[in-house]
């Protein structure tokens, strides 16, 4: 009875000292999570403990009130577990989806669904390291589009963004694997085409992307034949 007694005390207790949490709450390790879900079981393996012991010289329990309180205990932890458990994962996995979606947002453009100018200089830095290593060469795009304020001034700038998020798909279908395609504001984008075979591959691959940005653009009943002008800049052959 007196073990009984100072058991519920110290529950009681327990409850009322739990901490409130306030502002962020600090990052546990897996070990410390773990640690801490592991006492409610650590306390329940003592119960039984006692319950065996103080009854471990009578052939049956006189008392079962005691065994069915000490089960259902276990019961109630095991599921309260498990259901914390379940939330914790759930929670991780909206973080983690939260956190995936403002990485998005901070390296693409919010229009195209294109890579940003930050993007695309962390890939351009990044490839320019890898040719100081393996030598090879890279080409860059800068694609302006022809007439496209009078686009905005004629049909307005829904019809503009719809021009621009059509030429962004091209785009992106026309680059190879490994390539970026980024949209550096208004109507300026810019290709990286990587490993490039010099002059004349780095001239096929201009020619096809203008030829796909030429195809014909339906919008607002009006049938919109884009042009481009390109820069191109070719690192040089060591």
């Amino acid at each position: 009875d007196i073990v009984s007694m100072a058991a519920a005390g110290f529950f009681a207790i327990a409850g009322a000292l739990q901490p409130t949490v306030k502002g962020q709450e600090p990052k546990k390790s897996p070990f410390e999570r773990t640690g801490s879900a592991s006492i409610s079981y650590a306390a329940l393996a003592v119960v039984f403990a006692l319950v065996f012991v103080i009854q471990r010289h009578e052939r049956i329990f006189p008392n079962l009130s005691i065994l069915g309180v000490a089960v259902l205990a276990v019961i109630f932890v095991t599921i309260a577990q498990i259901l914390s458990r379940g939330a914790f994962l759930e929670e991780q996995v909206k973080n983690e989806d939260l956190l995936g979606a403002l990485r998005h947002q901070a390296f693409h453009d919010s229009l195209t669904g294109l890579a940003n100018r930050a993007l695309f200089s962390e890939r351009l830095e990044h490839a320019l390291d890898r040719r100081r290593s393996f030598s090879t060469q890279h080409a860059v795009l800068m694609i302006d589009l022809n007439g496209f304020k009078s686009v905005n001034d004629s049909l307005g700038h829904e019809a503009g963004d719809e021009v621009l998020r059509v030429v962004a798909g091209r785009l992106r279908t026309a680059i190879r694997r490994g390539d970026t395609a980024a949209r550096f504001g208004g109507d300026e984008f810019a290709i990286l085409f990587e490993d490039v075979i010099g002059e004349g591959t780095t001239v096929e691959l201009v020619e096809h992307l203008l030829d796909v940005v030429r195809q014909p653009i339906t919008i607002a009943n009006r049938n919109l034949e884009p042009e481009a002008s390109v820069g191109v800049a070719l690192t040089g052959e060591e």
